[in-house]
């Protein structure tokens, strides 16, 4: 029998970006959406009830710290694991991010073992939150 595999849902107004981390992530057996604003993130965390959410923080409109206010909040997205992917410096991004309930912050550019490590690390949590930091 198969394991159900990680649903991941990777949300970034970066669409090239946001097109090769959920490429890479599928290559690797992960069940993913992508999502290219803050709003279709959220509407798609509804639908998809991923397992954990890849947020870009500097994103126009509805910036990655409100997209997981916004999922905290709700049934569909509440269990998911928060993973901040920001270009932003990860000092000034730290607290901020665990503030808001991220569970996770990885730096951008990061190798794509960087990121599933970190997704497996949150998935493999039995704490609500294990804020590090790659």
């Amino acid at each position: 029998m198969e394991a159900t595999p990680i649903k991941v849902l990777v949300v970034d107004d970066d669409a090239d970006g946001a097109t090769a981390t959920s490429a890479l992530l599928e290559c690797y057996g992960f069940s993913v959406e992508t999502a290219l604003s803050g709003e279709e993130g959220i509407e798609s965390a509804m639908s998809f009830c991923p397992d954990v959410v890849i947020l870009d923080l500097a994103m126009p409109e509805i910036d990655g710290i409100r997209v997981a206010n916004i999922l905290l909040q709700h049934d569909e997205a509440v269990h998911a694991k928060l993973i901040a992917y920001t270009g932003y410096s990860c000092g000034s991004a730290y607290q901020a991010a665990v503030s808001a309930g991220f569970h996770k912050i990885v730096c951008k550019p990061a190798p794509v073992e960087i990121l599933i490590g970190a997704i497996l690390e949150v998935t493999r949590s039995k704490t609500t939150h294990n804020s590090s930091r790659y």
